[in-house]
């Protein structure tokens, strides 16, 4: 597990400590569990998000087809 160093406000830091005291956890551990909580929330967005976009797609009529591009070609001049 990686370590980093973070700044916070010393106020904050002080309540922080007394509310992990009370739960009967760290500072850190209350960080790790938000940090995780959040990433894992916009993670379930994204795919959500993805899902829905994927099923607008297979409402409508529009098919897209195989594409005979190359990138490149698009910024050719």
């Amino acid at each position: 597990m990686a370590n980093i160093t973070m700044s916070i406000d010393d106020a904050l830091l002080i309540k922080a400590r007394k509310l992990a005291l009370e739960k009967h956890t760290s500072v850190n551990a209350m960080v790790r569990d938000h940090l995780r909580a959040d990433v894992n929330a916009n993670s379930a967005n994204g795919e959500r998000a993805v899902e829905a976009f994927r099923a607008a797609l297979r409402r409508t009529r529009i098919r897209v087809g195989k594409i005979a591009w190359k990138r490149e070609a698009l910024y050719d001049r």
